[in-house]
């Protein structure tokens, strides 16, 4: 894989969550390749404010015009540097246009027996968080993602999700509620 992808991977994996500490961040960019922050940054991987950072969405990612030539989700790019940029590429088309627009796209660049993007969306599957509230996902790639393999890469083995239960407004006069 390349060290984007595999930022993105253990970046998942080891916080499970989209926003972290930056110095963590730092070290484990430094671990994955040598990576800069910054260039993590530039490649619309994350976004840095006082002392975290935050990974972005594959909407957060998006490129068009004279910026479609760097790292990122570009729906008309003939091939991409990085897995990632290809995986969240799909997820975009997947949420704008829906799945079978996402289907198009995969067909087009062959992923649909690609490895290295089946292993990507493997290891996306794995590490961000399965969770749903009220039905909803908390994370929503976690959805985009479960749809695309359902219907797509039976291969995929998908870990059960969890739901939680929502937090309710306090009631003064119970001890305990859950909804």
């Amino acid at each position: 894989m390349d060290s984007l992808t595999d930022f993105v991977l253990l970046a998942w994996d080891t916080f499970g969550a989209r926003e972290f500490p930056f110095d963590t961040a730092r070290l484990l960019a430094l671990a994955v390749g040598g990576l800069d922050i910054d260039a993590i940054e530039r490649a619309k991987i994350l976004s840095k404010t006082a002392g975290k950072v935050r990974l972005l969405e594959p909407k957060e990612r998006l490129r068009r015009g004279a910026d479609s030539d760097l790292p990122g989700v570009t729906p008309e790019a003939i091939s991409f540097d990085y897995m990632i940029d290809a995986v969240d590429t799909a997820l975009y088309i997947a949420e704008v246009d829906g799945q079978q627009a996402a289907k198009r796209f995969l067909d087009l660049h062959g992923y649909t027996s690609k490895g290295g993007f089946i292993s990507t969306l493997q290891g996306l599957v794995n590490a961000i968080p399965r969770t749903k509230v009220k039905g909803t996902w908390v994370v929503p790639e976690a959805g985009l993602l479960d749809t695309l393999c359902t219907l797509y890469f039976d291969d995929i083995a998908l870990p059960e999700a969890v739901e939680m239960a929502a937090v309710v407004a306090p009631n003064e006069n119970a001890l305990f509620e859950l909804e």
